[in-house]
C-alpha cells in the first residue's frame, strides 16, 4: 500500500538529526546509487528537502536525473520509504538558515550546510517498524541457504572486512534498484547474507511481492551501515528468486564495491590502477 503524501504526525520525526536518511539516485549508466544523507526532512506532507555540506555523486545525479528514492529510519526503528523528484536547489533562504541552526551544524568547526535541495514527493510507503523477532525466520533462511549455495566465480570483490560488516546482525542493510518507471526504490533487507566473497543472498520476507518485480539480470545495489557509522555500497546482477534446499532466496552476483565513507569515498573493486604523479620542475 502506498500513498502520495506523508501524515502530518510524521513531519516531527523527520526533523530529528538522530536518524538514518538514505537517498537513492540514478547514475549516468542508469544504475542506482545510494548515499547516506541524514539531513533529509519534510517541509510539508508533499515536499522533502536535504542539506548539502560536501560535493558528491548523489547531488550530481539528482541534477542530471531528478527521479530518486528515499528511506528514513528513526531511532525507534520506525521507517518510511518512497520515491521523489528533484526540483531545484538554493544557496540562501530560510530553510538553509534552519539547517545551520541545528546543533549538529551550528557547532561544527569545519563546515556547515551550504546548499538546500528541494524534492517533490511522488509515492510514500506509510510508517512501518522494523521488528527483529519478526525478521528472525528470514535471517535464518538467508544464512541456511548460504551453506547450500556453491560459488561459481573466481573473482572475490568482497573482502573480509566488507563481508564481516554485511554479515553482522547489528548492521543495517538495504537493497535498491530502478523500477519500471525509472525511479530508484529502497527497501530494508536486514536479512541478507554474504557468501563466497562474490554473492549476497537474502530471503524475501515481508517484501516478497516487491522483490519479485525485480527482473532477472537487473542491477541491484546493497548498502550496509554499521552502528559505528561504517558503510559500504555494493552493486551486482540479480540472479532472481529461487529455491535452495527448499527455501526461497534471492541472489545478487556482486561485481562492484564502493567505499561510501568520508573522508575519501571511492571505488574499491574493480581496483583502479595507480597513476604516477609527474611534477614539472620548470
Amino acid at each position: 500500500m502506498t500513498d502520495s503524501k506523508f501524515e502530518k504526525d510524521d513531519l516531527v520525526d523527520f526533523k530529528k538529526d538522530e536518524k538514518v536518511g538514505l537517498v537513492s539516485t540514478v547514475d549516468r549508466d542508469g544504475n542506482p546509487h545510494v548515499s547516506l544523507i541524514t539531513s533529509i526532512q519534510a517541509t510539508d506532507e508533499k515536499h522533502l528537502i536535504l542539506g548539502q555540506f560536501c560535493e558528491g555523486r548523489s547531488k550530481d545525479n539528482l541534477r542530471e536525473r531528478p527521479r530518486s528514492g528515499f528511506l528514513i529510519l528513526t531511532l525507534d526503528m520506525s521507517y518510511w520509504m518512497g520515491t521523489m523528484s528533484w526540483t531545484g536547489e538554493a544557496d540562501t533562504g530560510e530553510e538553509l538558515e534552519e539547517f545551520n541552526m541545528k546543533p549538529m551544524w551550528r557547532y561544527n568547526t569545519y563546515f556547515g550546510i551550504h546548499r538546500a535541495h528541494y524534492l517533490d514527493v511522488r509515492t510514500v510507503h506509510p510508517r512501518k517498524k522494523i521488528s527483529i523477532p519478526a525478521l528472525l525466520p528470514s535471517i535464518i533462511t538467508g544464512r541456511m541457504t548460504g551453506l547450500f549455495t556453491a560459488g561459481t566465480r573466481k573473482e572475490k570483490p568482497i573482502n573480509r572486512w566488507t563481508e564481516k560488516l554485511l554479515n553482522n546482525l547489528s548492521s543495517l542493510s538495504f537493497l535498491s534498484w530502478v523500477d519500471k518507471e525509472g525511479y530508484p526504490v529502497i527497501f530494508p533487507a536486514l536479512q541478507l547474507f554474504c557468501r563466497h566473497g562474490n554473492q549476497v543472498l537474502f530471503a524475501p520476507g515481508e517484501y516478497g511481492k516487491e522483490f519479485e518485480t525485480i527482473e532477472k539480470g537487473s542491477v541491484v545495489v546493497v548498502y550496509s551501515l554499521s552502528l559505528q557509522m561504517e558503510s559500504v555500497l555494493l552493486r551486482g546482477s540479480f540472479s532472481g528468486l529461487r529455491r535452495v534446499a527448499g527455501m526461497k532466496v534471492g541472489i545478487i552476483e556482486i561485481d562492484w564495491v564502493y567505499n561510501s565513507m568520508p573522508p575519501v569515498p571511492g571505488q574499491i573493486y574493480p581496483e583502479i590502477p595507480l597513476e604516477a604523479v609527474v611534477v614539472n620542475k620548470d
